[in-house]
């Protein structure tokens, strides 16, 4: 998610002014006109967005999520009711989205306009994605306690890393096999049931 952004070919900026995105048009020193943007069931408070990669898309990311088609901005604006949105990322040649918010990792299939997959129980929130180039694997981490790496043609969570003071770790993969330091699990059992 960014508050300022450039899309693929540099020639739009998006902003977010005061809880509000705006996309500026550099060519033609305009603002870009989008059907309904504030109509009260797409609006919602902005903390940015991102273009996808073909410059198909714009999304708004905040307490929720909307995608603004950029070829043709007389179309109605996408909102998708996924509560509060922290990160998203385009994927498979910018048809679908990895979203994540609420504790929950969200992969959206744009074409057909449905969830694909849903990971829930995340905790906490506020992942930062960072996909490889062929976009076959993203690496979700929080900064905090959790790592996972996500498999997106299969939808598997591959792996998860829990890290807690005292360089204690352990992973689980996706058959939930255990390893590393035993006090670690105790530590996130415990931090669970407080959460």
């Amino acid at each position: 998610m960014r508050g300022c952004d450039f899309n693929a070919d540099g020639n739009l900026i998006s902003l977010n002014t005061c809880c509000s995105p705006i996309i500026y048009d550099i060519k033609n020193r305009q603002n870009v006109k989008i059907k309904n943007q504030w109509s009260s069931e797409s609006s919602f408070e902005s903390f940015g967005g991102i273009f996808s990669g073909d410059d198909a898309y714009y999304a708004i990311i905040g307490d929720g999520l909307a995608i603004v088609n950029l070829k043709d901005t007389s179309q109605k604006v996408n909102s998708l009711d996924f509560g509060g949105v922290s990160e998203v990322l385009f994927f498979d040649q910018n048809k679908k989205l990895l979203v994540e918010g609420e504790y929950k990792l969200i992969i959206y299939d744009l074409q057909n306009e449905k969830r694909i997959a849903e990971f829930d129980g995340i905790k906490p929130s506020t992942y930062k994605m960072v996909m490889t180039k062929d976009e076959n694997y993203v690496l979700c981490y929080n900064g905090n306690q959790e790592v996972l790496l996500l498999d997106l043609k299969t939808n598997d969570i591959l792996f998860s890393r829990f890290s807690f003071s005292g360089n204690k770790w352990f992973v689980l993969d996706n058959e939930n096999n255990f390893q590393g330091d035993q006090r670690a699990w105790e530590m996130l059992k415990e931090y669970s049931s407080k959460n």
